[in-house]
């Protein structure tokens, strides 16, 4: 096996090579992935009542808005430690320049 067939930047596009994430690029991915996973558990949680609407059928407008309100709280938890973790992988690169995070996340 040569070095050549190692260099994985060999099979990215041009625009990627050349892409360096800054502190206000990872601060947006951040906000971009606690947005997604904040609308995946609303949705979810949407169609868990739609698959259950025999039980589900019987709750008032009043009760389904609180569900999705005390459910807001656990989403928002779940929202927490998932930025939580991307964050911290996302600031291994900015510690280590030239040890062994950076080559292999860059």
């Amino acid at each position: 096996m040569n070095d050549e067939s190692l260099n994985v930047t060999a099979y990215l596009p041009k625009f990627a090579k050349k892409t360096q994430l800054t502190v206000r690029k990872r601060l947006l991915v951040l906000g971009y992935l606690a947005l997604f996973w904040l609308l995946f558990v609303i949705v979810i949680r949407a169609v868990f009542l739609l698959y259950n609407h025999d039980l589900s059928g019987q709750l008032a407008a009043g009760e389904i808005f609180r569900v999705f309100l005390h459910g807001l709280r656990m989403d928002i938890s779940l929202v927490g430690y998932a930025v939580m973790a991307a964050g911290l992988i996302l600031a291994i690169p900015g510690f280590a320049r030239k040890q062994w995070p950076y080559r292999t996340l860059n």
